[in-house]
This record gives structure tokens, sequence and C-alpha cells, in this order.
């Protein structure tokens, strides 16, 4: 039997969102809520920011689409027992036919076998007359035939799984890129920055709550940057603890790397799972220009990363060119 989850979404004159989290449904492994007035909730957490949730794929996608449709934008494998399916699933979220923003939720295929139930919006009255946003829960099996044949959409999670999964280009803990990939990627004038991700203290989170439960920090933390870095950008797993970020992007200028980097800091300090301890993050980049040795800028962002762990760890450290 379910576990219920309510998040209730409250609109008071003045003071902004308001979100309280209720209770948890263990059928799913995230859920965030991106508003259009730049609040977030990452994995029922009220967060708010200037995330630029707007330009990432999976938004423009749902924010195209009509009450209870959908979108479908990644489908890969759990790393975690019992090892099956998750679909990320975006979907708009109205009220007054109002777009309030769009919520973005992994959903294990398992539930789907099994006739379960995914969380899809409604809107009432209190007597108060204040409006809430409250979970219905409905079957999963029903709002995926709304638009897409089960037999379609098991067709197109055999071809993703052929050419994406198992293509020997991701890593199977984290979903992000192998670092054997990086010579794939191009580097042009629309490369800013290479920056380096290590997470803090992690030998400890081993050592105090053994290796299940570091797997489980490193899943969380490629969750949260799957879901936070732009679509031009691209994230590597460069080795054990340790990830590699690309910076693209033709808007992206030398002034704004670092506070790039420290919202996404700030957004991993913030990760609170039930299951894991909280972890922070040592990031060191470097700029790049024209003209550099690629190998010689990674060295760069290694330097900055050795700075920002002697700083105290959990900050943004950039190499200063001479």
């Amino acid at each position: 039997m379910l576990n219920k989850q309510i998040i209730i979404h409250s609109e008071l004159k003045g003071k902004g969102d308001l979100v309280k989290t209720l209770y948890m449904i263990k059928e799913f492994k995230t859920l965030n809520v991106a508003y259009e007035n730049g609040t977030n909730i990452s994995n029922s957490e009220l967060v708010t920011s200037d995330f630029d949730s707007k330009s990432r794929s999976w938004y423009q996608c749902a924010r195209k689409k009509k009450a209870n449709e959908y979108c479908i934008s990644n489908v890969y494998e759990n790393a975690f027992p019992p090892y099956d399916l998750v679909f990320t699933v975006s979907y708009p979220i109205f009220v007054n036919d109002l777009l309030l923003g769009v919520g973005l939720t992994d959903i294990r295929k398992e539930s789907i076998d099994k006739g379960n139930y995914v969380l899809k919006f409604k809107r009432y009255d209190q007597k108060n007359n204040a409006i809430y946003l409250d979970f219905e829960l409905g079957r999963v099996f029903d709002l995926f035939t709304l638009l897409v044949p089960l037999s379609i959409l098991l067709v197109f999670i055999k071809l993703l799984i052929l050419n994406y999964l198992y293509g020997l280009k991701i890593d199977g803990l984290s979903g992000l890129r192998r670092r054997d990939t990086f010579k794939e990627h191009k580097v042009d004038k629309r490369t800013k920055a290479f920056c380096f991700f290590d997470l803090d203290n992690f030998k400890k989170i081993n050592d105090n709550y053994g290796h299940d439960v570091g797997d489980k920090t490193i899943r969380a933390f490629s969750d949260c940057i799957k879901t936070s870095i732009r679509e031009s950008d691209v994230a590597f797993r460069w080795g054990g603890e340790e990830f590699l970020i690309i910076l693209r992007g033709n808007k992206v200028s030398s002034s704004d790397i670092h506070s790039i980097l420290d919202r996404l800091r700030y957004k991993i300090e913030s990760i609170d799972l039930e299951g894991i301890p909280k972890f922070t993050v040592s990031i060191g980049f470097a700029e790049y220009r024209h003209g550099i040795d690629i190998a010689q800028c990674l060295k760069n962002a290694d330097v900055a990363l050795y700075r920002a762990k002697q700083a105290g760890r959990n900050c943004v450290m950039g190499y200063q060119y001479s």
C-alpha cells in the first residue's frame, strides 16, 4: 500500500510561494517542480534561486503541453536493486488555465507494470477562498495511455536502451558520460570552462555508512547535476567521487562562471534525501581560452580544485592565469 504525498501550494499575497511536504511516496525516485517565478522544489525541498529552468528542454517541452499531457525526457536503468528502468517525465501545472510551472518526476517502470499510481494535480477552494494545489492519485497506466499506447512506449524504451544506455558511453552508477568519451566532445568557441567537482569527505561516507550509501550519494549528486546543468553543458564521471563538467554557451561570460558553479554547489549542499547523509562538494575550474592546450586546461582546473580543498572544502575556486 502506497504512502501518500501531498504538496500544498498556497498563494499568499505578498509572501510568494509556500510549499509544505506532508508525506512521501516510495514509488517515485525523485520529485521536482520548477515554477515560472523561479521557485523550485527539489525532492520536496523548497529552493528559491535564479536557476534558469526555462532553458531546459524538459521544461520547454512540458510548458507546450495541455493539462494531463506530458513529455518523456529520459529513460535510464536504476543503479540500485531491483535495477529496473526509470522514466523521467515532465508535465505542466495549471491553475485557472494559467501555467504555474512544470513538474519533473522519475517513475519506476515497475509502477507501470503493476498499475500503481502517479501524481496528478487538481485544484479546489477552501472556505477562506485560498487556492491550493493538491496531488490527486491517478493510475500510472492511465496517464501513459492518454497519449502513447503502451506497446509503442515499450518499443521506444528498447531503442533508447540499445542506443543510449548500453552504448558503452554512460557510467552505470551515475548515469553521466564516462571519462573515456571525453575526447569525442569538440572544444570550440562555445566552450567556456572546465570544472572539476569532488565530493567532500566521500571516504568517510563509505566507511561510516557503507558502500551502498556511498553509491546512493553519487546517484543523488548525479541526478542533481543532470537536472541542473544546461542542455549545452556536458557532464562526466571522471573517476570515483570526482566529476567533470564542461560549461558551454555563447551567452556565458567569464564573470558568470563562478556564480553558475556556486549556485550548483549550493543546490548540491541542499540535497536532503532519506537514506543518505548530507554532503558537500569542492569545485575547481579553469576558464578555457582560445589556443590553450586542453590537457593543460584540465591540469589548471585540477590545481583550482586542490585549492578549494585547501580552503576548507564546500567552495568554488577558479584558476588564476598570470
